[in-house]
């Protein structure tokens, strides 16, 4: 087995969520998805893991509130592993920026925190 290919990483911003997308690979045993914010300075900081997704996993959603920022999907495997382009993002989010309670939802992956939802499809 050889090291993942680097997934290409997109994602689109619609009322506060941001909905990251990603193809699939047959040699990826799990994604991980990280998120950045951009501090006032210009420079990101807090580099988050989102969440795990199984390899089957190609979506995933997030409404961080308001705000730039960076987000990462890395695949993995058992010879290693390989990081997506990183791709910015603006969120204006609509109504309160407190982000409310997702649960998350299992399909390929752990649930998501509060305020995301993950989906695997």
């Amino acid at each position: 087995m050889s090291v993942p290919t680097e997934p290409a990483l997109t994602a689109t911003q619609s009322d506060g969520t941001v909905t990251l997308g990603w193809g699939a690979d047959a040699s990826v045993t799990t994604f991980e998805v990280y998120r950045e914010s951009r501090h006032k300075n210009g420079s990101y900081r807090g580099r988050t893991l989102l969440g795990t997704l199984d390899g089957s996993g190609s979506t995933w959603s997030d409404t961080p509130g308001s705000g730039t920022f960076r987000y990462q999907v890395v695949a993995t495997n058992g010879s290693g592993s390989a990081g997506s382009n990183l791709v910015v993002v603006s969120v204006t989010s609509t109504g309160t920026d407190e982000p409310t309670d997702g649960g998350g939802t299992k399909g390929g992956g752990n649930g998501g925190g509060k305020g995301r939802t993950m989906k695997a499809r």
